[in-house]
């Protein structure tokens, strides 16, 4: 049965009347919250059982960023770098992904970007270098089932992938001369 007539709302001073013929699907009722404890109180006049739901909103000050599920860090280690600290075309780098998991989850990718015009190396086939990619090393007890060197990005995929720290790593070969501006890399179970 819907409910009719009227209910009230209060949360210490403050109050609200929901008017069940002004809203016959029913209402929210917002109320600040008090400065010190205070009682909800929740009355009902008229027929029928209207059901309440609370929810608690609140802002608080971040001290420290906030990680919900996986973080993620990229780092460039030098390979074949013709002047130190600069990126030239030619340039071979190892970029290390290191992926913080929170929980346990299934079926994970993860997802760098390179640089417009860079090639991902691989051991084999055209775009292969035994000698470059031999130190590709993976850490932490999980493994890709799947990877993916594509013309813009980097992926790998999980089966599952275990609460800790995990770590990948790709090898790839500058284009082109410059800084490189690029998406973050990311990390989601799908």
């Amino acid at each position: 049965m819907k409910p009719a007539g009227k209910s009230h709302v209060a949360l210490g001073k403050e109050g609200r009347l929901i008017d069940w013929t002004a809203f016959p699907n029913g209402a929210t009722a917002f109320l600040p919250l008090a400065a010190e404890p205070a009682t909800l109180h929740v009355k009902h006049e008229g027929r029928g059982e209207p059901y309440v739901s609370v929810t608690t909103l609140a802002a608080l000050p971040l001290k420290a960023p906030v990680a919900r599920g996986y973080g993620i860090s990229r780092e460039l280690l030098p390979i074949d770098q013709k002047t130190p600290g600069k990126w030239s075309r030619g340039d071979v780098v190892r970029v290390r992904l290191a992926i913080d998991a929170r929980d346990d989850m299934g079926w994970v990718v993860v997802e760098d970007p390179i640089p417009a015009g860079a090639s991902i190396l691989s051991g084999s086939g055209k775009r292969g270098s035994v000698l470059l990619t031999q130190g590709e090393a993976e850490g932490g007890s999980a493994w890709p089932a799947w990877q993916e060197r594509l013309f813009d990005s980097y992926r790998a995929y999980y089966e599952w992938l275990p609460r800790g720290r995990h770590t990948v790593e790709y090898t790839l070969r500058l284009n082109g001369d410059g800084a490189f501006k690029l998406p973050p890399t990311r990390v989601e179970a799908m």
